[in-house]
């Protein structure tokens, strides 16, 4: 009898692509060398963690030893995701929000092609600092188009729940935000565009009065902040400096990580 023809057994396939979207290239950084001299990728929340913390800084990029992560702010997400949504609403129709009429921003959401890319923290917007090689990039919420100037707008949503109305950014996580949109505000200046100094925050305050029904009310505000950039480049550097240094910083009072650690080593003397 003749012998079967043997098949040889069919690879799976990768996952498909759904129609329309595109593969997301991710930066994966690794760890920090010193004396490379090549590009390095540097997130928004990274030079956050240096201005938190240099040490724990240090010893996340250099040795990959993270301090402990906090609980996924999903709610914050959702709204976020919501708030986007929104807007892109009336981004479609060239049209102010309501909320930019009601507070006197003579502006439009910007429409831009690369938009959704600049909205993914994965991609963001960027830039390359020629003098430390730093990648800086981070993933923005909004941009407006201001009437008359043409100039851009940034915008950041936030979302909280407190008994009183959000009026200022100048305690709890406000001057972190101040920060995180200037950074923006510097990127995109690097990118070409011309960027008001003045960017928005609007926040979205959940409401505990009254009862659930399955429903949660917030109280909206808009925040306004002058950005001021000059910090940025001077950062770099130190962050620079510290990541090419062979010994690790001291820890810090203000970062509740190290004492932690510094607490429990002496107990365990």
């Amino acid at each position: 009898m003749p012998k079967e023809a043997k098949t040889k057994p069919k690879k799976e396939k990768a996952a498909e692509e759904l129609p329309g979207e595109k593969k997301v290239k991710m930066r994966r950084p690794g760890l920090y060398q010193p004396g490379a001299g090549t590009q390095y990728p540097l997130s928004r929340n990274r030079i956050k963690q240096y201005m938190d913390c240099p040490r724990c800084f240090f010893l996340d990029l250099r040795y990959k030893v993270k301090p402990p992560s906090g609980a996924a702010y999903t709610l914050n997400a959702a709204t976020d995701a919501l708030m986007k949504r929104e807007f892109d609403k009336y981004r479609t129709l060239g049209q102010p929000h309501p909320l930019m009429t009601q507070y006197g921003i003579r502006a439009v959401p910007f429409q831009h092609k690369d938009l959704e890319k600049w909205r993914d923290s994965r991609q963001g917007i960027s830039t390359v600092h020629e003098e430390t090689q730093f990648e800086v990039y981070g993933g923005i919420d909004d941009v407006w188009q201001e009437e008359g100037t043409g100039r851009l707008i940034l915008a950041d949503y936030k979302c909280t729940a407190k008994k009183d109305e959000v009026t200022d950014l100048e305690s709890g996580f406000g001057p972190s935000y101040k920060k995180q949109i200037e950074i923006y505000q510097w990127v995109m200046r690097r990118m070409g565009f011309e960027v008001s100094p003045q960017a928005w925050f609007l926040y979205a305050n959940g409401c505990a009065n009254g009862e659930f029904n399955n429903r949660l009310e917030f109280r909206m505000t808009m925040i306004s902040h002058i950005g001021d950039t000059v910090w940025i480049e001077p950062t770099l550097r130190q962050i620079k400096n510290v990541l090419e240094a062979s010994q690790k910083p001291s820890s810090t009072e203000k970062c509740g990580y190290c004492q932690y650690l510094v607490k429990a080593s002496n107990i365990t003397k």
